[in-house]
């Protein structure tokens, strides 16, 4: 991140994307679709503005299936992949 600005943000983009993530898992799990939808779009944007596109590309899908209206529970394991690059984000942050 060559932006200081941005690198001065990151470290709460990362927290707050694990908390997303663990919204999204919830409302995955309920069967929450709206909820599901919005905290995926969050993602989504987020991890775009951010220089994160496979985030945003995992976020995509779930978003698209919780607005379509097709088995939710089809997208635990994007959440779970979620949940992985949110990890790995964090310690790649931390190491900045």
């Amino acid at each position: 991140m060559d932006d200081p600005i941005v690198r001065q943000l990151l470290p709460q983009f990362a927290v707050t994307l694990q908390k997303r993530v663990l919204g999204l898992r919830e409302a995955v799990v309920t069967g929450d679709a709206p909820e599901a939808c919005k905290i995926a779009h969050m993602i989504r944007g987020a991890a775009g503005s951010y220089g994160y596109p496979s985030v945003a590309d995992v976020a995509g899908r779930v978003e698209i299936r919780a607005s379509s209206g097709r088995d939710l529970a089809a997208s635990l394991s994007d959440v779970d992949e979620l949940a992985t690059l949110a990890a790995a984000i964090r310690v790649a942050i931390g190491s900045l």
